[in-house]
């Protein structure tokens, strides 16, 4: 399928990364969107049904997906949203895309209710055995909207063909003091990365963007979630080396710019009329503030 922009339906765009880019892993252009500047995969080609049928994950017990889960650090993030929400066990958790059940099965050991929706009908399938209850399309649960404590579209709306209209319907479902984690590639640390998924990934954010669609569906940003840890060795650098030298470091700045250009972006949003008491909040350009 060739895509017009996925955000404000414009066809003018201009060339953004060629097909035979150093780091276009899939040779599939980009575009960027004249209009409002978002930058999308001109092709929509990468099907997800049958994906995972030849995985050793599939094979896994769920105590060996909790310890994958585990090393992953998925547990972590779970509890960091947890905390950052304040939310209680019991609480309802949609898991959108949740592929083999990582994030649904972390919850679950907190005492979460968690309803996962995923395309691949291998991992579907999967969730059976795990106790994880998930469906194809979010219509199948039957559930009335206004139902869910908290969403979470980990690594997803990269790869939906209709992003805007994904989110409104999403944020829908919520309760009105409802949570959504949100995490997602950041499109400005690209020239830096050494390979770039362009077919499955086929939307390419930025903070600002992000913020615009989530302030159109009247949601208000609590907090961002880091969620690399310094076990990477260019954390473990940046942290060991950088970050104790950064007061007599000429460089320090520009490095550090680099090195948070490569995170993923993980923020956490409250549906209006949530609670107003979290800790950390941030401003439309992403930087933090204690309030």
């Amino acid at each position: 399928m060739i895509r017009v922009c996925p955000i404000c339906n414009t066809k003018e765009s201009s060339l953004y990364m060629r097909k035979n880019a150093r780091n276009n892993r899939d040779k599939v252009e980009l575009r960027k969107c004249k209009n409002c500047g978002f930058v999308y995969s001109i092709v929509s080609r990468f099907r997800y049904e049958g994906f995972g049928n030849n995985i050793d994950v599939i094979f896994k017990t769920r105590e060996e997906l909790l310890e994958i889960a585990y090393n992953q650090n998925v547990n972590k993030l779970v509890s960091e949203i947890i905390k950052k929400s304040g939310l209680k066990d019991g609480s309802k958790v949609l898991d959108f895309g949740c592929g083999i059940g990582l994030i649904s099965l972390c919850f679950q050991e907190h005492g979460f209710q968690t309803f996962g929706i995923e395309k691949s009908n291998p991992f579907l399938q999967k969730h059976k055995d795990l106790n994880i209850k998930s469906a194809s399309k979010l219509e199948e649960f039957k559930y009335e909207k206004g139902n869910f404590d908290i969403i979470i579209l980990k690594d997803v709306l990269e790869h939906v063909d209709f992003p805007v209209e994904t989110l409104k319907l999403l944020v829908s479902y919520l309760k009105p003091n409802g949570y959504f984690y949100i995490r997602i590639p950041n499109v400005y640390y690209y020239p830096f990365h050494w390979s770039i998924d362009t077919e499955a990934h086929i939307n390419h954010f930025t903070t600002k963007i992000l913020d615009k669609l989530f302030l159109e569906n009247k949601m208000k940003k609590n907090s961002f979630i880091n969620v690399y840890d310094i076990k990477t060795k260019v954390g473990k650098i940046y942290h060991a080396v950088f970050w104790n030298l950064r007061y007599i470091l000429p460089m320090y700045h520009q490095i550090s710019v680099l090195y948070k250009q490569a995170l993923k972006m993980g923020f956490l949003w409250g549906k209006i009329g949530g609670s107003p008491d979290q800790c950390l909040m941030a401003d439309g350009n992403g930087s933090q503030k204690i309030t």
